[in-house]
């Protein structure tokens, strides 16, 4: 430091302390303790985890589950916390008191699946796991619906419900969203209960709630239990096993259906090997590739089906049958359908083509399949989709110029032209569409396969005429469903922008690809 005195500064050095030093070795040593043992713990908690998660894999025989619902029991023991996986791992009835009701919670907070496919999963599991104590409750996987259709999975503490039920009293569970989607029924309130039976039947019986407390309600049997054919169409039974069902011959048209595309599509050698490994190792560990894949992949597909669509369209030869299916389901091989399925797709799809009024109802809503999409898209009779960044494909192409200075189309013929405007409109539709229906994105998948689907094929298909239905249901409620605000100038008064509502209905494009959700 300076000291001043009189005339000049003199240059004084401080003393030496040890005392810092020893304070900050202190310090350096306690953070690197710290951070030792906190890494020590995090990787103990990491080794335990996965112990705890390896014990409890071993006691559930995923081997014959569906492969999505195999992703989704992954996802609960990634997510569940350590108690639980260790209650789980070391309970003697560890399937029914912790197991079970863990994973209902963990299923109805995330809302994937619809309550009766959260059903037929815990069924499906308490007929394959055989290690449920040496006196196991009676556990009967339900759905309650509610007089306005809202289904909510639950257990039903009771074996089957008989003729001499009726009157009695069962205690249940029930299992909501969590926070904000609660079980909208109270005490003294009625409800539909349904499970599926033996013969894949849904079975059903009304009851009325006696006592409701948190997730725990008592219900009082009001019916005699009785088969719900409707349901049962459009839920399906429960398949105990993981395999294909193959009820049905395939017809020698489908035979080899995925070289039948390929050689349609005629692309690059490279990318017809680059697809069937794909399609192979899909059929090997289809919850694998689903959980583990990268956005290239379904690029690759989708340049596929680019390419058989434009010469589906120009080509004027007999379309084979997989090819027709691929376009408007993205089915690609015999292997991963039943035989009976691949039928219903095709007798579906020829009613489809069958009915090509896009406007037979009271409303003005256009619904379209992709193909008649992009037909309308190619022949300038509707407007080109906009990206992700609401650009149209006009503004990119000038974009494009402003910052190349040229045009690197403007030589190409009509038909390369509109090759570059259907791999825009498949980019923008099939390939953000196919991520926007799906209930996980991360997961999505465009190849279609037999674990995706219950019930009748009919009944998970989406059509003009289901959408129509809806769309009349709602417009009957609200009549300005599709009113917008619009701006007008009137000739009398130049400049003086007026503003008024007009009807103005959407497009509707119905997706190849399987999902939960729409996307506007």
């Amino acid at each position: 430091m300076f000291f001043l005195a009189q005339a000049r500064p003199v240059l004084i050095w401080p003393e030496f302390s040890w005392i810092p030093v020893i304070n900050g070795t202190i310090f350096v040593a306690l953070l690197l303790l710290t951070g030792y043992y906190l890494e020590k713990r995090l990787r103990n908690s990491i080794e335990r985890r996965a112990a705890l998660r390896a014990k409890i894999l071993k006691k559930l025989p995923l081997t014959y589950m569906h492969g999505r619902d195999v992703i989704q029991i992954h996802s609960f023991l990634d997510n569940a916390g350590v108690s639980v996986l260790q209650k789980i791992a070391e309970s003697s009835s560890w399937f029914q008191e912790v197991f079970l009701p863990e994973l209902a919670t963990y299923l109805a907070h995330q809302g994937e699946l619809p309550a009766w496919r959260d059903a037929i999963i815990f069924k499906k599991l308490q007929h394959l796991v055989h290690d449920l104590g040496p006196h196991p409750k009676k556990i009967l996987p339900v759905v309650f619906l509610t007089d306005g259709e809202e289904a909510f999975p639950g257990l039903l503490y009771s074996g089957p419900p008989g003729p001499d039920f009726v009157q009695k009293s069962i205690h249940a569970k029930v299992f909501t969203k969590k926070l904000y989607h609660s079980f909208p029924v109270s005490t003294g309130d009625k409800i539909h209960v349904l499970y599926s039976g033996e013969d894949r039947d849904w079975i059903r019986f009304d009851a009325k709630i006696y006592s409701l407390n948190g997730n725990d309600l008592g219900i009082q049997v009001e019916t005699a239990p009785e088969k719900d054919s409707e349901k049962t169409r459009a839920w399906g039974g429960i398949q105990m096993g993981g395999g294909i069902l193959e009820d049905s011959t395939l017809p020698d048209e489908f035979q080899g259906s995925l070289s039948q595309i390929l050689n349609y599509g005629s692309i690059s050698a490279s990318g017809t090997s680059e697809i069937q490994r794909r399609v192979q190792t899909f059929k090997e560990h289809p919850g694998l590739v689903r959980k583990e894949h990268k956005p290239e992949e379904i690029q690759t597909f989708i340049e596929l089906y680019s390419a058989c669509y434009a010469r589906y369209r120009s080509d004027i030869s007999p379309v084979p049958k997989p090819v027709l299916l691929f376009l408007y389901f993205f089915y690609m091989d015999e292997n991963l359908l039943s035989p009976t399925r691949i039928v219903q797709l095709y007798e579906t799809l020829e009613k489809i083509k069958d009915t090509q009024d896009p406007y037979p109802s009271d409303h003005k809503l256009a619904v379209y399949f992709l193909p008649e999409w992009l037909g309308l898209i190619l022949s300038g009779k509707k407007t080109p989709s906009r990206n992700h960044l609401a650009q149209s494909y006009e503004q990119v192409r000038a974009s494009m110029v402003r910052k190349t200075g040229t045009d690197e189309y403007a030589g190409e013929s009509g038909t390369e032209d509109l090759l570059h405007l259907l791999d825009w409109e498949l980019s923008n539709l099939l390939f953000n569409g196919l991520i926007g229906v799906s209930s996980n994105p991360n997961l999505a998948y465009p190849i279609l396969s037999e674990d995706q689907m219950y019930g009748e094929t009919d009944a998970f298909l989406v059509t003009r005429e289901k959408i129509n239905s809806v769309v009349d249901h709602v417009h009957k409620i609200d009549k300005h469903l599709f009113y917008r605000q619009i701006s007008f100038e009137l000739e009398q008064t130049p400049g003086k922008p007026e503003l008024a509502m007009k009807e103005i209905c959407p497009d509707c494009i119905i997706l190849p690809v399987f999902g939960s959700r729409g996307v506007l």
